[in-house]
């Protein structure tokens, strides 16, 4: 059991010397730690899914409909502060749209008057 705890990182004196609720403490450490390295590596097959899932997706675009959509732009959100900013900057982008089409149209609009 010993050299277990060495390989948390726990030292000898923490280990034979110390409180047993620090052995504890190193034991769910380290259950937190292979959560975060689960986590990472799902998170990373999700972005890998979103690469290859683009990629397939040009490859046999077959020019008639739709350009696929290329690579996430952005970082997908996880946390609420993440999706708030990502909320935020949709609307921004929205926005901008709306008003390029509105320019467009007075653009034209005064064309059609000149003539």
């Amino acid at each position: 059991m010993f050299p277990y705890y060495l390989s948390l990182g726990c030292s000898y004196n923490e280990f034979w010397f110390e409180s047993a609720h620090i052995a504890a403490a190193y034991r769910e450490a380290e259950i937190y730690r292979r959560e975060q390295e689960n986590y990472n590596a799902w998170l990373n097959g999700l972005y890998v899914n979103c690469a290859v899932g683009s990629a397939l997706a040009m490859a046999f675009w077959n020019r008639k409909g739709k350009k696929p959509e290329g690579y996430i732009e952005h970082p997908i959100p996880f946390t609420e502060r993440e999706k708030e900013a990502d909320k935020k900057r949709r609307i921004e982008a929205t926005m901008k749209f709306i008003q390029a089409g509105q320019q467009k149209a007075k653009e034209a609009a005064a064309k059609k008057k000149q003539r």
